[in-house]
């Protein structure tokens, strides 16, 4: 944590020093995170935003949904084992969706990947490689493929 850290205040710096005072978060709900996150930006003269603050994570899925973003699940807790690899959706919502799992993956139960969405010029090519388990964790691995004609 000292290494993340120190490489992120850094990299803060540099982007200060550029002209940038202001960082976005994807933050929801959790209020330690959003602390540390606040704490560690102002060290650098740097303030948050958080505009998706407070939000409900199962109508913020179903907007990005809507909004025609699309995203794999890359990385899962064990309680979320059957959505490695997944196409990120509000259809996941339904009967499969695991028990204790936020929508959103608020609390980390689950890391995504968006690869394509209306902000995007293109979409992001790759193809899903196999999902292996270290750590406890399920990992989809997502390898790179030339982009479509």
């Amino acid at each position: 944590m000292e290494d993340f850290e120190r490489c992120m205040a850094e990299v803060l710096a540099e982007v200060r020093a550029d002209g940038a005072f202001l960082i976005g978060h994807g933050d929801i709900f959790l209020r330690d995170l959003r602390a540390y996150r606040e704490r560690r930006l102002a060290a650098v003269g740097m303030r948050g935003v958080f505009p998706l603050w407070g939000q409900d994570t199962t109508a913020l899925l179903h907007r990005f949904t809507r909004d025609g973003f699309r995203a794999v699940i890359t990385c899962v807790e064990p309680v979320a084992a059957k959505l490695a690899g997944a196409e990120l959706s509000s259809a996941l919502l339904g009967a499969d969706w695991p028990d204790g799992v936020d929508p959103c993956g608020e609390h980390g139960e689950y890391h995504s990947f968006v690869y394509d969405g209306p902000i995007f010029t293109h979409p992001v090519a790759f193809t899903r490689g196999p999902t292996i388990v270290r750590d406890g964790r399920h990992y989809t691995d997502l390898l790179p493929s030339p982009p479509s004609p």
